[in-house]
């Protein structure tokens, strides 16, 4: 019986840190990025602050209230108005630093790839948008036929640190 429980331990340890090893090298986002080219229409609109994952000692409340906002125009110009704008510390945390408004243009662009094992390497598009802050400059699109969000990611992409915003449906 001990032989038969120290066998298990033995073959349970590498199965667990497979699983803890191979989990670690996927974004939680990456089912819902927009992996084939959106058209310029797909993705003009106006977008909302959803949530963030950037800081949790950041009162979500305080960031509604400011009313962040994404808009996305077909003259391949933008404007963001009160986006929460992270640094990273010497510490390594993100903190926010007030909300930033901008205006400029942007162009269509990929700005990653996500690999579906199987399925292949798909291209994951974004934009750029030139006058941003460089934290901000390039955002991943959300959707899967469409664009219905934009996705900020902040270090790593598969810890997680992100802030979404979500399209205002027309």
């Amino acid at each position: 019986m001990v032989m038969q429980i120290v066998k298990m331990k033995n073959l349970v340890s590498p199965c667990f840190l497979l699983i803890l090893v191979t989990s670690c090298f996927y974004s939680p986002y990456a089912d819902e990025y927009l992996t084939e080219e959106p058209r310029i229409e797909d993705v003009v609109g106006v977008y909302r602050f959803d949530k963030q994952t950037v800081n949790y000692n950041l009162d979500k409340n305080k960031i509604r209230r400011r009313q962040p906002t994404i808009i996305i125009k077909a003259d391949k110009t933008y404007e963001i108005k009160e986006i929460p704008f992270f640094r990273v510390s010497a510490t390594g945390e993100y903190n926010y630093l007030n909300g930033v408004t901008r205006k400029g243009e942007w162009t269509l662009e990929t700005v990653g790839s996500v690999d579906y094992g199987s399925r292949g390497i798909k291209k994951h598009w974004g934009i750029l948008l030139d006058s941003a802050p460089d934290e901000m400059n390039y955002a991943g699109l959300l959707g899967e036929n469409k664009a219905n969000g934009i996705i900020f990611n902040y270090g790593d992409p598969d810890e997680g640190t992100v802030m979404i915003f979500r399209k205002e449906k027309n």
